[in-house]
């Protein structure tokens, strides 16, 4: 009788195509076609850098967006910035902050502002910022977190 030895011989791999096809049945299977579909427009939009996930991690934006929501900004390239808006900026040396627009001056500096503010670090601590700190304009909120009091 043949007895089959094991192989160890590495497989050769497969053609990107092959693989894509494969990563698109796998979506079009989980998520259906349209998932499928914004999916992939969501992460195209991601690579070319116009639209950013965000985790919030913080409370200083409770009752608007609470720790572990899942936030996505936009560039302010497609999406000027207005007194009111929530962005996402960072001050260089420091971690990335989600605030809100209180007011925009004439050189286009903000005072930024969180909604709940004795838990927040803000304008009121490290002044108005600049436009080119800001990294999008927040347009869609993802409620993850716990909700007090629901």
């Amino acid at each position: 009788m043949h007895e089959e030895k094991a192989s160890f011989e590495t497989q050769a791999p497969r053609p990107f195509y092959v693989l894509k096809t494969e990563l698109r049945n796998l979506l079009k299977d989980f998520l259906g076609h349209w998932g499928a579909i914004v999916g992939g427009i969501i992460l195209f939009l991601y690579l070319a850098g116009i639209v950013q996930p965000w985790i919030i991690q913080h409370r200083s934006m409770i009752p608007t967006i609470y720790p572990n929501d899942l936030v996505v900004s936009v560039t302010p390239r497609l999406n000027p910035i207005n007194t009111g808006d929530i962005i996402a900026f960072r001050i260089p040396g420091q971690q990335w902050f989600v605030k809100r627009v209180c007011s925009i001056d004439e050189n286009g500096w903000m005072d930024v502002r969180g909604d709940n503010p004795d838990e927040s670090v803000d304008s009121r601590i490290y002044g108005k910022i600049p436009p080119e700190y800001v990294r999008g304009k927040i347009i869609w909120i993802y409620e993850r977190g716990a909700r007090e009091g629901k």
